[in-house]
């Protein structure tokens, strides 16, 4: 299942509530998360094009509470804190000039989230991992399909 630019992505992601975050592999602009649902079937999440990653607290048991992909649809959420993560802000004694550049930038990851040119990908756990990426391209593959 290939989630393209121009879909709406929650529509083709399966729900990966009390699912598991088993494994994440980075190298070279590219991700590879491997997940399972609740019921066993086990999925791999390809990142392309990624600009940004941040993963915290990953554990030996990483219990998925959503899993979402925005990109090219309205914003349900504010993103802005998924963002700070990311993309961390000036020193807040820092020169007007970097706080400016900082919010042109931040505005242009955002508008490229907004128009599909890039998607976020955001995982909430219940417990382990909280996992946030900014990146081109996203693939979800079921294994054994």
């Amino acid at each position: 299942m290939h989630i393209a630019r121009d879909h709406k992505p929650k529509a083709m992601i399966p729900s990966f509530h009390d699912g598991y975050l088993k494994s994440i592999a980075v190298e070279r602009g590219k991700a590879t998360l491997g997940l399972t649902c609740v019921n066993g079937e086990a999925f791999e999440l390809r990142l392309d094009g990624v600009e940004a990653l941040q993963a915290d607290d990953f554990r030996l048991g990483n219990i998925i509470s959503s899993l979402e992909v925005r990109g090219s649809e309205p914003a349900r959420i504010d993103l802005s804190e998924r963002l700070e993560r990311l993309f961390p802000s000036p020193h807040q004694k820092a020169e007007a000039l970097y706080h400016e550049r900082y919010s042109e930038f931040i505005r242009g990851v955002l508008a490229r989230i907004a128009d599909g040119t890039a998607a976020m990908v955001i995982i909430e756990s219940s417990y382990g991992c909280d996992f946030v990426a900014v990146c081109c391209d996203i693939k979800l593959t079921r294994f054994g399909s």
